[in-house]
């Protein structure tokens, strides 16, 4: 958009949250506005404003953010004259950060020199029942605990009727505003996780749900020593138990079917709110979503409104963090995928358990998300238990003495059968995976003499990835779509509310990150340059497909598998034609 006028960026400088979103968008990125809004005289702090430019994210988070950066100012607190409760003890400096119960102040203990944090319960909320005891249980939570990774309470009390916390002041700033969108190192980001887990170990371990994990409640702490590169270390403290509960108290201020927390971070049993599913587990889901934003830059859901990011974590599936990041390994995808389950009991019981696993993943060992064989699984099951392992072995032994050596020359005899059955298998499985390969390096191929303009060479190329007889047919949309191109550009470009008049009103184009075509054998997945890759069933990529105008954001096949539809972040719809029969 054009630069807005000098009054709109005077008021978006006063009150953010009443300017025009596209106004907070174009000062954001534009030099010559961010000039004019420091000449603003304003209450609010827009120091952090070069942290919130939008990195290809939906524009209700990146709004989101931005106000964040500019309401509430950790760092860098404003000094006022009168601030804050009148607090025993204490004298209130500056407050430093607001949320939608509680106030926090920048505080100094007078008798022993401190300097502390003070959280009040805000006024409009002193006689709301509701809304104290969530305040109360907040400070009982941070009593029972001292770890080090855990903001420590030092007092509570009540001045004027305004009840107030004295805290721990962490001075680092969030987690949100260290990320600063950007993936971590992924052995930086396992190391970072496995402490908050061993921190969230220890809030279940004296019965406490947090219920609230997010980047934004995650402060980080200088420990004011040096690395060997000369930079200062920090470490994580967890924060904000504001919704935070004891597993066995029977919470009356949360009814079935209520829903708190933060969207991108809440558990499906949070997003359906079904809180008596809610335990250990969905504090591990939240560090599981903290974990994939670290190696990915990005949060495994995110729709355009609250609603669609809630209809997504209860249905939706997240690509792995090694598709949208091939430097992260395996194990440590496997790791967060385990946190993401759907169901509660398929994920890490316990924060302890992924603390456990991620150690094991530093140390270079096995870890227990990955699934292993059978051997395997009694491997681990005879370390677990040596003695009842030893009670059963002598029992099998004692069993096949009995059968006689009749029974074991049958046993032989079906053992080798077995083995020849087995080594016809694996030949008809090389057989048919070289063939697949075979045809991926074929497709692979084709592309790359389109690019260079030889028609011919391709057309030759897909002639050969025709089927032999008696060999399964490899041809996909992939092929089809490459034919297609031979005759035409075989992609159509829309604009998205013209996409039902063009006979796509079966082309769901919600936002995703990836789709399944209608056999199942095809996965297309926008990886993390907002292009689209094709897939095949063994997670080989088989196609790029040309760049659409601009980024893409969601993806779908077309019920008959003959189209792949693909919608731009600017609303834009892009159709590639794969001429796949019905």
């Amino acid at each position: 958009m054009p630069c807005p006028s000098a009054d709109a960026i005077a008021q978006a400088a006063v009150d953010p949250d009443a300017a025009p979103p596209e106004v907070l968008e174009h000062i954001a990125v534009c030099a010559r506005c961010r000039q004019l809004l420091d000449r603003v005289e304003s209450p609010v702090n827009w120091n952090w404003l070069n942290d919130t430019e939008p990195k290809h994210e939906p524009k209700t988070r990146f709004l989101d953010r931005l106000k964040a950066a500019v309401r509430y100012t950790v760092g860098e607190p404003t000094e006022r004259d009168e601030v804050g409760p009148k607090v025993p003890g204490h004298t209130v400096e500056a407050e430093i950060a607001r949320g939608g119960m509680g106030v926090v102040y920048r505080a100094k203990d007078t008798a022993l020199g401190r300097v502390v944090a003070i959280k009040a319960l805000r006024q409009e909320f002193a006689a709301n029942t509701a809304q104290l005891a969530r305040f109360v249980g907040e400070a009982k939570a941070l009593a029972a605990l001292q770890h080090p990774n855990v903001v420590q309470l030092f007092h509570v009390g009540e001045s004027g009727g305004q009840p107030y916390i004295v805290m721990e002041y962490v001075p680092g700033g969030t987690l949100r505003h260290a990320m600063k969108g950007d993936p971590w190192e992924p052995a930086v980001a396992a190391r970072f996780i496995r402490t908050l887990a061993d921190a969230t170990a220890a809030v279940h371990k004296i019965g406490v749900i947090h219920r609230d994990l997010k980047p934004g409640n995650v402060l980080m702490a200088s420990d004011d020593q040096l690395t060997p590169d000369g930079k200062s270390t920090t470490r994580p403290k967890i924060a904000d138990f504001g919704l935070a509960r004891f597993l066995n108290a029977v919470d009356h201020q949360t009814r079935t079917g209520d829903v708190f927390g933060t969207p991108e971070f809440m558990a499906p049993e949070q997003a359906r709110g079904d809180h008596r599913k809610v335990g250990p587990e969905t504090d591990v889901w939240a560090l599981g979503v903290i974990l994939y934003e670290l190696l990915t830059g990005r949060v495994p859901f995110t729709g355009e409104t609250a609603h669609d990011t809630l209809e997504l974590v209860k249905d939706g599936t997240p690509a792995s963090p090694e598709l949208l990041r091939p430097g992260v390994r395996r194990e440590l995808a496997a790791i967060c995928m385990k946190c993401l389950e759907k169901p509660p009991q398929r994920r890490y019981r316990a924060a302890a358990d992924l603390r456990d696993d991620l150690d094991q993943f530093l140390a270079g060992r096995t870890v227990s998300a990955l699934p292993r064989s059978w051997a395997g699984r009694v491997a681990a099951a005879v370390r677990r238990n040596p003695l009842t392992a030893i009670g059963w072995l002598l029992i099998v032994v004692a069993l096949l003495g009995t059968l006689g050596w009749g029974a074991w020359e049958r046993h032989a005899a079906s053992v080798a059968l077995a083995e020849a059955a087995a080594q016809y298998e694996q030949m008809s499985q090389r057989h048919e995976h070289t063939t697949r390969e075979l045809y991926a390096t074929r497709i692979d191929l084709v592309t790359r003499a389109l690019a260079a303009g030889n028609t011919t060479g391709a057309k030759s190329l897909l002639t050969a990835c025709l089927p032999v007889a008696g060999d399964p047919d490899q041809r996909g949309w992939e092929w089809y779509y490459l034919s297609n191109r031979l005759l035409g550009p075989a992609r159509i470009d829309l604009r998205l509310s013209d996409a039902d008049r063009h006979g796509f009103d079966d082309v769901k184009l919600h936002p995703n990150t990836e789709t399944l075509s209608a056999d199942g054998r095809r996965r297309v997945v926008i990886d993390a340059t907002g292009q689209l890759v094709l897939y095949d069933q063994d997670r080989r990529v088989l196609l790029h497909l040309p760049a659409a105008p601009g980024r893409a954001v969601g993806v779908k096949f077309s019920k008959d598998g003959r189209w792949l539809a693909a919608r731009t972040a600017e609303d834009a719809v892009v159709v590639y034609d794969g001429g796949v029969p019905p």
